[in-house]
């Protein structure tokens, strides 16, 4: 039995639409990030994680004084955002430093306005050299007057912490 070559042709274009609206339907396109998921008033940025064995500040400045790459949970409070799109926020530590925390593969923004609030967060952190381009671009991206910035000179050593789940507690 022979079919009909417009037939073919019709089924064939059919299928084609088909899977176009498929792929169309099921790519995702948020600027490379990842959908924050809001639950229970708070807002989760990767897998859902709570405060449970999440160290304080007091405790991280010993942990972090011992070595230079710590994998951690930590609660701290919220001393700056990243003003242009909340792609990092500032922790101010024990010791009086600043600790900028970015998310794992740039997956997460957070909102610009919750500075002073207490967040979760689960990852990575370590010791890394920022360069005076740096450090000037993160303080005009925190909304630094000039003379602040202008006062950056060199290259700093900073902690950083990579998070790859974050919560926004309060």
């Amino acid at each position: 039995m022979r079919t009909n070559p417009n037939a073919r042709k019709l089924r064939f274009a059919f299928a084609y639409i088909l899977l176009l609206l498929v792929i169309g339907c099921t790519s995702n396109d948020n600027s490379g990030y990842e959908t924050v998921v809001i639950e229970d008033g708070k807002n989760y940025f990767g897998k859902k994680i709570n405060d449970h064995k999440a160290v304080g500040l007091q405790e991280f400045d010993v942990l972090a004084n011992n070595t230079d790459t710590l994998f951690i949970k930590l609660k701290a409070g919220i001393s700056e955002v990243c003003l242009e799109d909340g792609c990092w926020f500032r922790i101010n530590l024990y010791n009086g430093k600043r600790m900028i925390v970015m998310f794992e593969n740039d997956a997460f923004v957070i909102p610009t306005d919750v500075a002073g609030r207490h967040m979760v967060i689960e990852g990575k952190t370590y010791l890394q050299t920022r360069s005076e381009d740096e450090m000037k671009k993160f303080a005009i991206q925190a909304g630094e007057i000039q003379w602040v910035i202008d006062t950056i000179q060199g290259p700093h050593i900073q902690r950083t912490f990579i998070a790859k789940s974050a919560v926004i507690m309060e």
